[in-house]
Order: structure tokens, then C-alpha cells, then sequence
């Protein structure tokens, strides 16, 4: 009999911080509001530089980005992408997230007709069954 002992440790991965913004909250018609009633939604005096109205807009648009949406931080695990993962099995993976959009935003039959197929469409060199189906089921469901 013959045995061995091979280390077998695991790692997990980072959190990695991050500091985002929840734009897709942001009323559109309340921050064109905001920017027409800040200093940036009048015309500028002919006296200041360029300079001077780049650090105007800038701090403008971030005063009402701070208040409208303001930044909060997450914490995003990176995981190392699967040996098998190629650039042709992102492409297929691309063009199902895109359908995947399309449908939730337009709610239409066709798009989701596309959305299902794109999922269930044979694919030759990507093992991504698990994916495939997790995103199938959010199509269907939504």
C-alpha cells in the first residue's frame, strides 16, 4: 500500500473594497433639475479660465452626485477565472448578458424568446452549463 500526504489548503479569496454609486436610483428628472438650478446650468462669466470651470462643473456635479446618490462601499470577492474560460466562451457569455438587458428592459416576448435560446444554444469549447442555467432561470422567472 503505498500513501502520501499532499497539502491541501484553501484559498479564499480577497475582499476587495470598493466605493460605488446607486445611479439606477437617481430620478433622471430631479438631477437635470439640479444641474439647471446650479451654477453650471447658467452661462458661464467670460472672465474665468479654463481651468476655473472645469473645477466648478467637477465640484458641482460631484455636490449633487453626493447628495442624489451617494457613494457607499462594497466588498467584492475576485475569483480567478476557470482554466477553460476563453476568449470565445466571454463573447457567448457577453452576448447573453446583453439579451439578458434587453429583456428586462423591454418586457417582449421576442427578447425573451432570444434571451432563452442564447442560454440554451449549444456552445462547443465552454463548460458553462451551472452559469447558463442559473441565467436561464433568471430569464424565465423575470
Amino acid at each position: 500500500m503505498i500513501t502520501c500526504c499532499l497539502p491541501a489548503h484553501h484559498h479564499s479569496s480577497p475582499l476587495l473594497p470598493r466605493i460605488i454609486r446607486s445611479w439606477r436610483k437617481v430620478d433622471r428628472s430631479e438631477f437635470a433639475q439640479a444641474v439647471k438650478d446650479s451654477v453650471i446650468g447658467r452661462s458661464p462669466p467670460p472672465s474665468q479660465s479654463v481651468d476655473e470651470l472645469f473645477a466648478t462643473y467637477d465640484n458641482v456635479l460631484r455636490d449633487i452626485a453626493d447628495r442624489l446618490a451617494p457613494a457607499h462601499m462594497v466588498y467584492s470577492r475576485v475569483q480567478p477565472l476557470a482554466p477553460w474560460f476563453n476568449s470565445e466562451c466571454r463573447e457567448i457569455r457577453r452576448d447573453c448578458r446583453r439579451l439578458e438587458r434587453r429583456y428586462r428592459r423591454s418586457k417582449g416576448d421576442i427578447d425573451r424568446s432570444n434571451c432563452n435560446e442564447s442560454y440554451i444554444s449549444p456552445t462547443s469549447h465552454c463548460n458553462t452549463s451551472s452559469w447558463r442555467m442559473d441565467s436561464a432561470i433568471s430569464c424565465a422567472s423575470s
